[in-house]
C-alpha cells in the first residue's frame, strides 16, 4: 500500500452539481474546473450554488470557490434554445 500520500491531505472534499455526487482534493476550484468535473459545455451554462433557499449565482468562469464538504451546485442554461 503506497497511496499514503493522498491520505495526507486528508480525505476528498464531497460536493453536487445538478444532483451528482463528485469529489475533489483540492480546497479551491475555479468555476471552469466545477464545470468541467460535471461534463457540463462552460459556453452555454453557468453555476449557481444552492444555500438553503439562497442560489448565489457563479457567472465568471475564472471565480475560484473555497471548496467544503456538502457544497450545492446546479447548472442554468444560457445558450440559444431551437425555435421549431
Amino acid at each position: 500500500m503506497e497511496n499514503h500520500e493522498k491520505e495526507e491531505k486528508g480525505h476528498g472534499i464531497d460536493f453536487t452539481v445538478d444532483g451528482e455526487t463528485l469529489t475533489t482534493e483540492k480546497k479551491e476550484l475555479s468555476v471552469r474546473e466545477i464545470l468541467s468535473m460535471a461534463n457540463v459545455d462552460s459556453q452555454q451554462y453557468y453555476l449557481v450554488e444552492v444555500k438553503g433557499h439562497q442560489q448565489e449565482p457563479h457567472k465568471d468562469l475564472d471565480e475560484v470557490i473555497k471548496m467544503h464538504n456538502h457544497m450545492k451546485f446546479v447548472t442554468v442554461f444560457t445558450g440559444q434554445t431551437p425555435v421549431g
